[in-house]
């Protein structure tokens, strides 16, 4: 039969994606007709005609059919490939047979047969609801935990579920399978690899086109144990060898099912050895818009015009298969909020769609209806998803990653924090691991210097598995500025872990949250150290807190023995304790082949635009010496654990600060004097600490930070400058010193991933090891309260050495025992007041 206009394909489904093989269709110059069992579908509405029936009733399907004319069958994006081959036997039309359809629909049929052909298939046990929970355990012991346990004949991942354990089996059996139901369940075993999903177009046995993507699954263990995906992107650059080998595969696969001419639309698992694994080989042409918006935007081929050709029994155009010269990334990424959420508000999608980068923005229908994140348990409760092009799949990737965030920002949140899950779900103690980050300043996420500590580490754990989840507790909700600079940096280090947000006023509403299963990072004011710490430590919640513990002695006393009356971890992130060039430095002090030091001398200034700008809301509320100098007091305490504070001297030195809104103090220059114990004697040493530290360095500096630390001993001299570590970047915008050892996000060697490493992330490492190993409270080296109090006693005193004109503040009650013996070593007061 010749073609022409009066020919009509049947296309079965009418949904939003069939939408588009109906534009397909028609712009080749067919008629459609939409079969759906809806009364209404999308589709509908852009076909030539319309029949309302049963789909999966072959009976009634088949006799409405009979009164109609159509000359081709077709199915796109729905699971209707067995119902297509039934049609396309009854009415004598091209299309696949019955048996190969059922091969690519039901899973237990497809995985013999891809088995029985030497495809590489998980290692799988088929089950029925009427088998007993002891054939379910030894079929799962067959396979080992843990595995994946699948309905035999659904799709969008519903009913499908990560088993790490035999009591999540019988869970899950008793779950699936309501009493007096037949079904079918498939368990494979849980393989880790590369997930890649292709689409190809085969004729005559022959694989004429086929679109690779990657599917993103990288933080999507929050969603365990449900199995769900986070979309796909193209553009990924796989090597020559194994290309061949998923070729090799996907041919097997089709002659295994019995397809010849058609569709197979693949889900593949490269394992770190060995061929790929086919995880799926289905009849039918992919949804999420992977076949038809995501692969032609890459190479400009549109696998929906020959298949439908095909389905009406004419011609390929060899045209429609001639890809385009210029590759553009292309990604697609889902929307979620937290589970009960209700959106506040759906924002205007318009000016969104209005950017050249953004392809399709959809908010799916039933979450427009009533806005509100429905319990995630398949594909089809994700909220909407987005599609993004780039210059390559790296920027596509930055790109619809940054979109998801800032949309689902803008949705607002009655509550930002999802209830627990119901108590017959399994909750493996793997998935339970909850950072808890109370506020969101400049070292959780960034400053205008650069990236932040917290979240780029907290990130690197969730994908080195460390912990599971990051809940971020404020008071107010973050702007779409800052959700912009956690997609990039989340596309950096290649993890789509979302963090959840959770508004509170106070320390008391952090009770909403499973605090049991927490680790709290406190990252709030200096001044509301102790109000968070205490309630956290009440409550044996294992915390972190950014330096000092409180700024004042009194308070960091009652955290510590809170602390130890509790047996809950209070760690302060005096992180140059995990410094290599400090590491080298104690082995020379514990050594004592330079004698004993004499005297210590530091200088720690940062730029001016730190207090003024980066730091504003709250740096006149302590003086500079608090906010940075503490880290070399806590030094001191390292080095020499066993020195005394005798007494302390600080004076402040105005500038321009006080002037332009800031602090009072533009710099604080103090002298502290310790007791050490002297080498070969019972008696006691002094030893002399002086400190610079200033918010004055000009905006041209060369880094964010001027540390220089010297130490002169009774043989020898040691200078470390971590600002000068040899590392220089010089452009047209000007000069900067690097310290590489910090924190940087460098490819790992071995895998290639990229990783947050420096001693920085080292603190918050050290902390999170205290869970697997509670004798880390055990190590002085570490930095507990119990440390971090004899800092904040010094910084007591050097506070009220400044309000009273740098006079010296004896710190005897502060650490007892501490002041030098009389006849020790004289020092005229007049003479210390001079050298200030």
């Amino acid at each position: 039969m010749g073609r022409s206009e009066s020919r009509t394909l049947l296309l079965l489904g009418g949904g939003f994606e069939q939408c588009a093989a109906v534009r397909v269709a028609r712009g080749l110059g067919y008629r459609v007709l939409v079969a759906d069992d809806a009364p209404a579908p999308p589709a509908a509405a852009l076909a030539d005609e319309f029949l309302q029936t049963c789909l999966k009733d072959p009976a009634r399907f088949h006799r409405d059919l009979a009164r109609l004319e159509f000359h081709g069958v077709f199915t796109h994006a729905a699971e209707l490939a067995i119902e297509q081959a039934m049609v396309a036997e009854r009415f004598g039309l091209p299309g696949p047979t019955v048996e190969a359809a059922r091969r690519g629909t039901l899973k237990d049929l497809r995985i013999a047969a891809l088995r029985a052909a030497g495809v590489r298939v998980p290692d799988f046990q088929i089950l029925h609801a009427e088998d007993s929970a002891d054939s379910w355990l030894a079929a799962a012991q067959a396979i080992s935990y843990p595995l994946v346990a699948k309905p035999n004949d659904d799709k969008g991942a519903r009913g499908v579920r990560w088993i790490p354990s035999s009591e999540d089996l019988l869970r899950y059996r008793a779950e699936q399978i309501p009493p007096g139901q037949h079904a079918t369940f498939l368990l494979e075993s849980f393989e880790e690899g590369l997930q890649l999903s292709t689409e190809t177009l085969l004729v005559e046995g022959e694989a004429r086109w086929t679109s690779i993507a990657l599917r993103h699954y990288d933080g999507m263990e929050r969603f365990h144990p449900f199995l769900i995906e986070d979309g796909h992107s193209m553009g990924i650059e796989l090597e020559r060898a194994l290309l061949l080998e998923m070729e090799r595969a996907v041919l097997a696969s089709a002659a295994a099912i019995g397809l010849s001419t058609g569709v197979l639309k693949g889900d593949l698992l490269v394992p770190h050895d060995g061929a790929p694994f086919v995880l799926e080989m289905a009849v039918r042409t992919s949804g999420g818009r992977f076949a038809d918006l995501v692969a032609p935007l890459h190479h400009g081929v549109q696998i929906l015009e020959p298949l439908v050709r095909l389905a009406m029994g004419d011609p390929i155009d060899p045209a429609s298969l001639d890809p385009s010269p210029m590759r553009r990334g292309v990604s697609q990424r889902f929307l979620y909020l937290p589970e009960g959420d209700r959106a506040t508000r759906i924002p205007d999608l318009d000016p969104f769609l209005a950017l050249p980068h953004v392809e399709e923005i959809v908010l799916q229908d039933a979450f427009l209806d009533s806005p509100v994140q429905a319990p995630i348990r398949s594909h089809h409760d994700r909220i909407g998803y987005v599609v993004c092009t780039g210059a390559n799949r790296r920027e596509a990737d930055e790109r619809a990653l940054g979109l998801a965030r800032e949309l689902e920002a803008e949705m607002g949140s009655s509550h930002p924090l999802a209830p627990p899950p119901p108590a017959n779900l399994p909750t493996p103690d793997s998935m339970r691991r909850t950072a808890v980050v109370i506020g969101a300043g400049c070292y959780v996420l960034g400053d205008s210097f650069g990236d932040g500590v917290v979240l780029p580490t907290l990130l690197d754990c969730i994908r080195e598995g460390t912990i599971d989840r990051i809940v971020l507790a404020v008071r107010t909700p973050r702007d779409a500025a800052f959700h912009r600079r956690l997609a990039d940096l989340s596309v950096r280090l290649g993890v789509t872990a979302r963090i959840e947000e959770f508004l509170i006023d106070g320390p008391a509403d952090l009770d909403g949250l499973r605090l049991e299963d927490a680790m709290a990072f406190l990252c709030t004011p200096d001044t509301s150290h102790f109000e968070y710490a205490a309630h956290l430590l009440q409550r044996r919640v294992p915390t972190w807190v950014v330096k000092p513990l409180t700024g004042t002695g009194a308070e960091s006393e009652q955290l510590d023995a809170l602390s130890e009356a509790n047996a809950t971890p209070l760690f302060v992130d005096y992180h140059k304790r995990f410094d290599p060039s400090f590491a080298k430095l104690k082995g020379l002090v514990d050594r004592g082949s330079l004698g004993r030091p004499l005297l210590v001398s530091v200088q720690y200034t940062q730029p001016a635009r730190l207090p003024l700008q980066d730091l504003a809301a709250w740096s006149t509320d302590l003086d500079v010496f608090q906010y940075i100098g503490c880290h070399f007091v806590d030094l001191l305490f390292y080095l020499l654990p066993q020195a005394r504070p005798c007494r302390v001297s600080a004076t402040g030195i105005p500038g321009r600060l006080a002037s332009e809104g800031g602090p009072r103090f533009d710099l604080v220059h103090t002298a502290l004097d310790l007791s050490i114990p002297a080498p070969r004697s019972r008696s006691s040493a002094l030893l002399r600490a002086d400190f610079a530290v200033g918010w004055n360095d000009p905006e041209g500096t060369p880094a964010k930070s001027h540390q220089r630390v010297e130490l002169v001993f009774e043989r020898g001299r040691v200078l470390v400058d971590q600002k000068e570590r040899g590392f220089e970047v010089w452009t047209d915008a000007g000069f900067e010193e690097v310290n590489p050892h910090f924190l940087q996000i460098l490819p790992d060697p071995s895998s290639g991933a990229m990783c947050v490493r420096g001693y920085g992330p080292e603190s918050i490492r050290r902390f999170l090891a205290v869970r697997e190993d509670p004798h880390l409270m055990d190590r002085n080296a570490l930095p507990w309260s119990r440390s971090a109090k004899r800092t904040d006693a010094i910084l007591d005193g050097v506070r009220r050495s400044l309000q009273d004109a740098g006079a010296w503040v004896a710190l005897e009650a502060a650490v007892p025992n501490a002041a030098l013996p009389s006849d020790s070593v004289p020092m005229p007061e007049q003479a210390l007041q001079g050298e200030l």
